[in-house]
């Protein structure tokens, strides 16, 4: 055992010592994690995507159907229709921003009803401000673009001013000269609509022909309801990029010490070691061991850095140790496998690189797994990067529990193990 930790502190050592191998294993995924995560951060997440709403519709009614329809068709919407138990639930866990509510009654707006009854209910999180700004603003464009549709379906226009003089009738929230004013201009309004049926002759006419402002015809009021969020995503950038960052220095420490194993079995220091009282085992287990402790310091420091110079989060200690330590384990063994494959430092080198920015590039290191399209995703199943990455996410931000995080890490353990067997028996195989 003593012999195995020496070769293991020695290997260390060697790679303190060379200050370009250091800076790569080091300070490449540090730099890495601030660089994406400022950008990210300063992005916002993406403030172009389609803003997630629920809508709820207990109206159900001709013109609450017409305007879920139109909030469907809209580009600033991701809509989707669920109860409301549903959409305040989604919504106090941030998978949607807001759920809308069109309440009984919602039709009333089409008839120009002057009462002060709110139809629409709008859920959202407080502290969203901007966001429930701009959402109202959406919202409200979404009502004049169904008036400007009515206004040009003359024969529904006149349907729906006789029925809102109708009302009149029955409204007592107004005076007698109001009424009389309403009324009459209601009239005059729906008269023209007759007219202008029977004259038009193309959409040309209709275009501009009313000359109305329809932000005069109603006062919209939105009950705005606050949803107090518990949050299970990440609460910043940092908190995505950090656990990439992790996997950058966990690659940059395996293909390091497979470069190194190839360096010395051509330079003749694997010669000598051989020609010492030691075994394959003791030689090959003395070299993992390094590769071990370096991956571990290395996500030690990362995952230090990013809690306290960033704040991000860490849901479960247990866990990240299981997930870091499974991790770990996978980069030994493909450490092992890839020194095998070429007789020179270079050739390690080039095929233990090549492999790993494969892994990097579909696996989630970089494109974070957040942010990735689901084709990719798909593909990413295929690269233990992804699996190391999803099992620090879990004990960092995803809250994990032990058994969502078995899967994870038994492919990790699994990976590991299968490599570094095959990196064994082909080291000494060669090795004759």
């Amino acid at each position: 055992m003593r012999s195995i930790i020496v070769i293991a502190l020695n290997d260390i050592r060697l790679l303190y010592r060379d200050k370009m191998a250091f800076f790569w294993v080091i300070g490449f995924p540090l730099m890495v994690a601030l660089f994406f995560g400022t950008i990210f951060s300063g992005s916002g997440g993406g403030g172009m995507s389609r803003m997630k709403i629920a809508v709820v519709d207990q109206d159900q009614s001709d013109f609450s159907r017409q305007y879920v329809d139109k909030l469907l068709n809209s580009e600033s919407f991701n809509v989707r229709e669920m109860p409301v138990d549903s959409a305040e639930n989604l919504v106090r866990r941030a998978k949607l921003t807001a759920y809308i509510v069109l309440r009984p009654g919602f039709e009333n707006l089409s008839y120009f009803s002057t009462d002060d009854s709110s139809y629409i209910e709008l859920g959202i999180d407080p502290s969203r401000r901007a966001e429930a700004g701009y959402l109202e603003g959406l919202l409200m464009q979404s009502i004049f673009m169904m008036f400007h549709d009515m206004f040009m379906d003359t024969g529904r226009m006149r349907d729906r001013l006789d029925a809102g003089i109708a009302s009149l009738e029955y409204d007592s929230s107004m005076n007698g000269r109001d009424r009389g004013l309403l009324k009459e201009f209601l009239s005059s309004l729906r008269d023209y609509a007759h007219k202008f049926e029977a004259t038009a002759t193309d959409d040309s006419t209709g275009g501009g022909a009313w000359g109305m402002d329809s932000g005069g015809m109603m006062d919209l009021k939105i009950d705005k309801v606050s949803v107090s969020t518990t949050y299970d995503g990440p609460r910043s950038a940092y908190e995505v990029t950090f656990p990439s960052s992790v996997l950058w220095g966990l690659l940059a420490c395996a293909a390091t010490f497979a470069t190194v194993i190839a360096r010395e079995r051509q330079g003749g220091t694997y010669l000598r070691l051989r020609l010492a009282p030691l075994t394959h085992s003791h030689i090959l287990a003395g070299k993992g061991l390094s590769c071990f402790l370096a991956c571990l310091a290395v996500s030690a420091l990362i995952l230090l850095v990013g809690h306290f110079a960033f704040g991000i989060r860490i849901t479960s200690i247990p866990l990240l140790i299981l997930a870091v330590l499974s991790a770990v384990l996978c980069f030994v063994g493909l450490m092992m496998f890839l020194s095998t494959l070429g007789k020179t430092e270079q050739a390690v080198g080039n095929i233990g690189w090549s492999v790993f920015l494969i892994m990097a590039m579909v696996g989630g290191g970089m494109i974070p797994l957040a942010f990735m399209p689901s084709w990719l995703l798909k593909i990413s199943h295929f690269s233990p990067m992804k699996w190391s990455i999803l099992a620090i996410e879990g004990a960092v931000w995803r809250g994990f529990n032990l058994t969502e995080m078995l899967l994870p890490v038994g492919i990790l353990l699994a990976v590991g193990a299968v490599c570094f067997a095959i990196g064994v028996a082909a080291f000494i195989r060669t090795d004759g």
